[in-house]
């Protein structure tokens, strides 16, 4: 049902003479091949967008018609498109609430609005969100005034060319030290002074990113009017009111001002990075880290992400041309569920071409985003206290499901749909609703177990060295059989040492000979070191001869990184690589005590995947069915420290120590592979238990997650 042509408020505005302000200003804009009006009263208020429709009444206010001559005017022109007289009604308190329009003998705004809350009302509001509550320190222009010259220059060809060389020099760094970074990043998240240090770099980090946003409004002519403090999380974040950018008629100039604080954060993150590179180990070496994980991080998930209505959003709808894009997205999907529901004139936002495309995809896209994070934010906070772990769930739920809903049911009663329809819409929900949770209950579907496992060979098929040595040569990647060299080792130690004995042996047999008759006793001794020194030789040839490693079964020889073997010192029993196909291979998998649990119900079959060729699915089968509670991974490829999905104790050095309860189950190849499978390898192994309905299975995961990420403190 469309919304009336004539509204019994009209009487109240009718005779008014609206006219614009004294410092209220209009920038024109096209979007799309859509023409839009940015206006803006003064430097207190904010900016509005105004469409065609909507400037057929505000084009015409300029003091001497009335709203009834500029409403009719509006209404011949364009019949179809034209503002209601509730449209034009609330389209000028508005305009009056943001200083942009007055008139005379101007009713209480609230009598004319659904809205009953004023500009002043709304800003105060703002400011005491109890979620972000912001705290005004003034205006900032005497402050960015002495600062223009330096936004010429960072705003720039040369400030762009300066910035892609500092980020792509980082980039380049972080790459060519991808190992040490990757530690550096497990030893950072578990340790309180590495995230204490994180902490104290966010405030400066956010000064300088509201500074970039100001620098680069001041840049294309704009006026930053405000700026202040907010606490988010209980943390004080800068902000600058930006919102003088909307003006700007070149999408490149707003697209720059929205992206100014996630380059000026990369830059900072480029430079704590550069500086954790070149410093040693102390406070500059681990703030530097500290910074750039904290610039990075922030500016990929939130400030950067154009699904949350941060920086990344305000660009993207900039270069795209499509403003409110959040808005109208979310708008179109509740218009398009409210028909199906059963409201035929649920009525969607208007689309420009192009636009459709962009509308359905953006907020499933956005929600699913919030979703995760916010069941990371709950998980980490359960890790705190359980309490806190609750509170966030159950604020998750309102947010991402109820509020929805709620806002999907309430809008036929908003727009004034009959009684009737609002009862049907209702009744089509609650059926839909109650359908879902039948199948969630009802349906059975597959239940599986999913878990990690490093691929674990015989004894024969390991390569280790004999003796202690440096490594000349390793041939990996070659089929060898039983007695083929592998890897060649050196000792010059070993061999100088040969060369000393060799060379004291013809000294101490000619003494032997020259003392046989005139002194026994020294003949004795020159015999008791000559038969030491050869005594000592056979051992050195002995170990001489281990410094070529062969095999004793066959297979093929794969070293894990060959490239990084020659030349490296290697002990007595090190490895030095595997020999693939060589006896029989198995999995050895990692699971936690619920998982563990589970094995008593039966598996019906085992499939894995390795980690070298995830696009095969291979069959196998359990050695054992008792699980073995094990303190030591398997490895530690399998611990969060090394990329693995099990938490470690973050005082290991070595990464094997799990943080909860974890045991062991081997698996075997049904039948063998080619190429066989790399020893040390990761791979997933799924554990089939049958079938189970979607709820029993949530209801588990909920239960695992409980106990094994939350705070074990009571509830």
């Amino acid at each position: 049902m469309e919304r009336p042509l004539h509204s019994d408020r009209w009487h109240h505005v009718a005779a008014l003479r609206p006219h614009w302000r004294m410092h209220a200003r209009s920038d024109r804009q096209v979007v799309r091949g859509a023409t839009w009006h940015v206006v803006c009263g003064d430097g207190r208020s904010g900016t509005l967008r105004l469409d065609a429709a909507a400037w057929s009444i505000v084009g015409r206010c300029d003091g001497r018609r009335t709203m009834q001559a500029i409403w009719d005017e509006a209404l011949a022109e364009d019949p179809a498109g034209a503002p209601t007289q509730d449209e034009a009604i609330e389209l000028l308190a508005r305009l009056v609430d943001e200083r942009c329009l007055a008139c005379d003998g101007l009713p209480d705004v609230a009598v004319l609005r659904d809205d009953d809350r004023t500009r002043a009302d709304r800003r105060l509001a703002g400011r005491l969100n109890p979620l972000a509550p912001r705290m005004s320190l003034g205006d900032p222009t005497p402050l960015l005034r002495p600062l223009e010259p330096l936004a010429r220059r960072l705003f720039s060809p040369v400030g762009a060319l300066a910035w892609l060389v500092l980020t792509g020099l980082a980039t380049v760094l972080a790459l060519s030290e991808l190992d040490a970074v990757t530690r550096q990043i497990g030893h950072w998240a578990q340790s309180p002074r590495h995230l204490l240090l994180a902490t104290l770099a966010w405030l400066p980090m956010k000064a300088v990113h509201e500074a970039a946003h100001a620098l680069a409004v001041r840049r294309w002519g704009g006026a930053v009017r405000e700026a202040g403090l907010a606490w988010m999380v209980g943390l004080p974040v800068p902000y600058v009111d930006a919102s003088a950018a909307d003006r700007f008629a070149s999408s490149n100039q707003r697209a720059a001002v929205g992206a100014a604080g996630i380059l000026a954060e990369l830059a900072l993150a480029a430079l704590g990075l550069i500086a954790w590179a070149l410093s040693e180990p102390g406070w500059l070496h681990d703030a530097g880290f500290a910074v750039a994980v904290a610039g990075t991080t922030s500016t990929l998930l939130f400030n950067g992400n154009p699904l949350m209505r941060m920086d990344g959003y305000f660009v993207l709808c900039d270069l795209v041309g499509l403003p409110n894009l959040a808005t109208r997205s979310g708008a179109w999907w509740r218009a398009a569920l409210q028909r199906a529901l059963g409201w035929a004139d649920a009525q969607g936002p208007q689309t420009a071409a192009g636009e459709r495309g962009w509308l359905t995809a953006y907020a499933p896209l956005a929600w699913g985003w919030r979703a995760g994070l916010m069941a990371s934010l709950a998980l980490w906070a359960g890790g705190q206290h359980r309490l806190l772990g609750a509170a966030v769930a159950l604020l998750s739920v309102w947010w991402l499901v109820v509020a929805p809903v709620r806002a999907l049911v309430r809008g036929p009663a908003d727009a004034g749909a009959s009684l009737g329809t609002r009862w049907r819409m209702r009744a089509r929900l609650a059926a839909v609703l109650a359908g879902l949770a039948v199948l969630a209950v009802a349906v059975p579907l597959p239940d599986r177990t999913v878990a990690p496992g490093l691929v674990r060979t015989s004894d024969d098929a390991r390569v280790r060295a004999g003796v202690d040595g440096f490594v000349v040569v390793a041939e990996s990647g070659r089929r060898v059989d039983p007695g083929d060299i592998v890897v060649r080792l050196d000792d010059p130690a070993l061999r100088r040492e040969r060369e000393r004995l060799e060379q004291a042996r013809p000294g101490l047999r000619a003494e032997l000979f020259a003392s046989l008759r005139s002194d026994p006793a020294r003949a004795r001794q020159a015999e008791e070191a000559l038969v030491g020194i050869e005594a000592e030789l056979a051992s050195i040839d002995e170990r001489l001869g281990q410094l070529d490693v062969s095999v004793t079964v066959s297979g093929r020889f794969e070293v894990a990184r060959p490239g990084d073997l020659p030349g490296r010192f290697v002990r007595e029993g090190d490895e030095l690589g595997t020999l693939a196909g060589a006896g029989p291979v198995h999995v050895r998998v990692a699971l936690d005590q619920d998982e563990a649990a589970r094995l008593r119900d039966g598996v019906r079959s085992v499939d894995l995947r390795l980690a070298e060729a995830p696009d095969r699915v291979l069959s196998g089968r359990l050695l054992r069915q008792a699980p073995a509670a094990v303190e030591m991974l398997p490895g530690a490829a399998l611990g969060e420290r090394f990329g693995g999905p099990i938490p470690v104790d973050p005082a290991d050095e070595d990464g094997t120590k799990p943080m909860r309860p974890t045991y062991v189950i081997d698996v075997a190849l049904d039948a063998p592979t080619d190429p066989a499978p790399r020893p040390g390898g990761r791979a997933w192994v799924r554990l089939d238990h049958g079938s189970a309905s979607l709820a029993e299975q949530a209801a588990r995961w909920l239960r695992q997650t409980v106990r094994g990420r939350f705070a074990p403190d009571a509830l």
